[in-house]
């Protein structure tokens, strides 16, 4: 691993690591404000529907994570379930 040299001020050369720059999150995922804009729904709404397994999402502690590809299957499948 390739160290960074660096000095504040007047005080010695120091040496740190690299800081991780990978996102946080993929760009395909979306956070729960984010999902609801894509939906065009509540977050209220949007909440109540990941905690009783209708829409796929997953709850991390406080936070909500949805996948874009999974949203859009689920789209897909409750039109042609309408359309029947």
């Amino acid at each position: 691993m390739t160290l960074i040299k660096y000095r504040t001020g007047n005080a010695p050369l120091r040496y740190a690591r690299p800081m991780n720059t990978r996102p946080l999150r993929p760009a395909e995922t979306l956070n729960l404000a984010e999902a609801a804009e894509f939906l065009g729904v509540s977050t209220k709404w949007l909440r109540a529907q990941v905690d009783s397994g209708t829409v796929p999402g997953r709850r991390l502690g406080r936070k909500y994570l949805f996948s874009r590809a999974a949203l859009n299957s689920w789209i897909a499948n409750s039109v042609s379930d309408a359309g029947d």
